[in-house]
């Protein structure tokens, strides 16, 4: 063959590096002393960089994960953190009422009507516990008849159950009447209250049976006080109408009443 004929020692190792792809243009020319011309291929963009991948050799870029989801609680604004300052003010509520002018006077209307209840009571008391000492008496003298001695004892337990059931519809009248009056004056006392927290831009009222002040700058007792005395210095109690009593059930008759147990 000519070509193998011809080649001499460098040539042959020429081709040798070309075979194997080792050779670079400074090597061949270092092999065979003569530039020797490379495709612009082969070596790469100018610089010496070596040629980007194309497109469709390029591997492919792993896309980046996914942040995972924040698991921190989100800052509050600062419209819901912004606490206003108290303003504290105290109320001895209960000594309020007790002092005040509309308490006394409730409480002197209520003694009196009270007192007359009793007297109405007391009354009727009297002159059931004399019919039951005259029925004795007469039950013992013989002045009643055998067959009506009995009847007067169911009308006199009547008349003692009847009284019973009175005094106590005149004790919840009272208890009404009371608790009416005084309804009167707490809401009179909550209004004063509430325009002396205006005044002092307070936004937490006290009572002083629930707290200790130790500044008596937040008393606001001797005031309100005042105030109630101004605004409602007496107040009309009035006697609730009584509740209509029922009769009492008759005796039981004599034939159904259980016997008496047998003496042995």
């Amino acid at each position: 063959m000519f070509c193998s004929a011809r080649l001499n020692g460098s040539a042959a190792r020429f081709v040798a590096l070309a075979l194997a792809g080792l050779c670079s243009t400074a090597a061949l020319a270092q092999s065979t002393g003569n530039p020797v011309a490379v495709p612009d291929s082969a070596l790469g963009p100018a610089g010496g960089r070596p040629p980007s991948p194309s497109p469709a050799t390029a591997p492919a870029t792993a896309p980046a994960p996914a942040a995972a989801p924040s698991t921190a609680p989100l800052a509050p604004s600062s419209a819901s953190t912004s606490v206003p300052i108290p303003v504290i003010m105290v109320v001895d509520l209960e000594g309020v009422v007790g002092d005040s002018k509309a308490y006394k006077s409730i409480q002197g209307q209520l003694e009196a009507m009270r007192q007359q209840a009793e007297k109405e009571v007391g009354q009727k008391k009297t002159e059931l516990e004399t019919a039951e000492q005259d029925f004795q008496r007469d039950a013992r003298s013989g002045a009643v008849p055998a067959d009506q001695i009995e009847d007067k004892r169911h009308g006199l337990a009547m008349r003692q159950d009847l009284l019973q059931k009175e005094a106590e519809a005149k004790r919840e009248q009272l208890r009404q009447a009371y608790g009416n009056a005084m309804e009167k004056v707490k809401q009179a006392l909550l209004e004063i209250i509430q325009g002396l927290a205006v005044e002092r831009r307070a936004n937490l009222v006290l009572y002083r049976s629930a707290a200790m002040p130790l500044d008596r700058s937040f008393e606001v007792s001797k005031e309100a006080l005042t105030r109630l005395d101004q605004k409602l210095s007496t107040v009309a109690v009035t006697m609730p109408a009584a509740p209509v009593a029922s009769a009492p059930a008759s005796a039981t008759p004599a034939s159904t009443a259980p016997a008496a147990p047998k003496k042995k």
